[in-house]
């Protein structure tokens, strides 16, 4: 026989505290006003509490039914409740829906949003047909392979995202106890569960020697902010989101310094990258969109590209005259000469 009557239980309700009812059954009522039915079982040394639900839904007498079902079934039968509810939640638990919780809470570590546009777009491409309404804790080697087969054959760079951006779902929902193994890493590997990819083609590079040509022909191009911010990228070989997103306060005019933040580079480590530059392209007037007497009046100049190695000190130091491996990024210094077309 219990200790606790319903009357009893009824009044504990807005009381916080916990109130035993005898045999490990015991009502715990928190200063939120939640209150939770648990009864806490020792078997083989360990001792572990299991919920039962809400005070509010079940009632005493329940309760106490469903403590008895809870011993027998560990003390008795040996089985884990617990695991086999996580078991249970991780079958009901899709691919889909363990992409969508891990884009989530990941979402703040993108560069920008169009990367996590992007993320999720390969997946709803080529993974989600095929795994997408999968159990994420039955999704095996041999069905990923399926599903990638044909992109990581055809386009080599997408199929390997593809492939990575899928196992990173899986670990992630191993951690979330949806999935009892991490992503099969070692049977998707290039030359055993996948074939090896062939050589992918890279974009060809302009020749050094073709740079001023094209800076000439660039400066004589219709528009202003696309051509400023291509030429700008070029000659201090910055990379595409670096230019895009910055700002005025990253840039020392007088000393011809920029200091690009980490958020802005591609690793987004802790230090910045400065890089030592005659900013010519900021000589327009970028802040009211017209272009200096010194571009208007001379007209367009035939760029030369010189580069100086040194090293970019962590500390805003003068870098060194030579790069040492490891220690340092590279400072690019540009100019234009004062040669005419």
């Amino acid at each position: 026989m219990g200790n606790l009557t319903a009357n009893e239980v009824k009044a504990f309700l807005s009381k916080p505290g916990t109130y035993q009812d005898g045999d490990g059954l015991f009502l715990k009522v928190d200063k939120r006003g939640g209150a939770s039915w648990l009864v806490r079982i020792q078997h083989q040394g360990k001792r572990r509490d299991y919920t039962i639900g809400t005070a509010k839904l079940v009632t005493l007498a329940n309760a106490r039914i469903e403590a008895v079902k809870l011993r027998e079934a560990v003390r008795i039968k040996g089985r884990d409740p617990v695991a086999e509810k996580r078991k249970t939640k991780a079958e009901t638990v899709s691919f889909k829906e363990a992409a969508d919780a891990y884009l989530e809470a990941h979402k703040h570590q993108w560069a920008n949003e169009k990367h996590g546009d992007q993320w999720l777009s390969t997946l709803k491409t080529y993974a989600f047909p095929a795994l997408g309404s999968k159990p994420v804790g039955s999704i095996t080697a041999g069905e990923i392979i399926s599903a990638i087969s044909e992109v990581w054959t055809k386009t080599p760079e997408t199929g390997r995202r593809v492939k990575q951006r899928i196992c990173t779902v899986l670990d992630y929902a191993h951690a979330r106890g949806w999935r009892a193994t991490e992503a099969p890493h070692k049977a998707l590997a290039a030359g055993k569960g996948l074939p090896k990819q062939s050589g992918g083609k890279h974009h060809p590079a302009m020749p050094y020697a073709d740079v001023p040509a094209f800076l000439t022909r660039l400066r004589v191009t219709g528009g202003v902010w696309g051509r400023l911010a291509l030429e700008f990228a070029v000659l201090t070989a910055a990379r595409s989101q670096e230019v895009r997103l910055a700002t005025w306060d990253e840039f020392d005019l007088e000393n011809a310094l920029w200091t690009v933040p980490a958020d802005h580079m591609k690793m987004r480590r802790g230090a910045v990258r400065q890089r030592r530059t005659a900013l010519h392209t900021m000589h327009f007037g970028l802040r009211t969109g017209k272009l200096s007497s010194r571009e208007t009046a001379t007209g367009p100049r035939r760029p030369s590209v010189f580069v100086c190695k040194s090293v970019d000190r962590r500390d805003g130091a003068p870098g060194r005259s030579d790069c040492e491996s490891g220690r340092g990024r590279m400072q690019i210094s540009v100019g234009i000469s004062s040669a005419g077309t």
